[in-house]
């Protein structure tokens, strides 16, 4: 997902290998914004916030957010395979050593080839 928050557009990519990108979907708009908030809270992964009402329906393979575009890479998730899990499929540690938990009930981690 990549934000223009100055022009109030969002969009959403998918990529098979992370060298070429092709957006998914319609790009949204939203009343534009000066900036994002710089903040140390927590990111949400397929939902915007905890109890919501529109959560995310489909598989996540491979999480990676940057700094920018092609900028820096801060947080990097790879559910593919269990080399990042701490134990227990509600634990994930990144190559950088963030911690991430899944919550709720309404996810599954599955280990297979699609």
């Amino acid at each position: 997902m990549t934000i223009e928050p100055d022009r109030g557009v969002q969009r959403f990519w998918t990529s098979s290998g992370g060298g070429v990108w092709t957006q998914l979907g319609a790009e949204r708009r939203f009343d534009p914004i000066a900036s994002l908030h710089d903040s140390a809270g927590p990111v949400y992964v397929g939902t915007d916030r905890p109890g919501s009402d529109n959560p995310f329906s489909g598989k996540l393979y491979y999480l990676e957010v940057r700094d920018g575009v092609n900028g820096p890479i801060i947080a990097n998730l790879d559910f593919r395979t269990p080399d990042q899990m701490d134990g227990t499929p509600a634990r994930w540690i990144d190559d950088s050593g963030s911690i991430f938990c899944a919550t709720g009930s309404g996810w599954e981690h599955v280990l297979s080839d699609d």
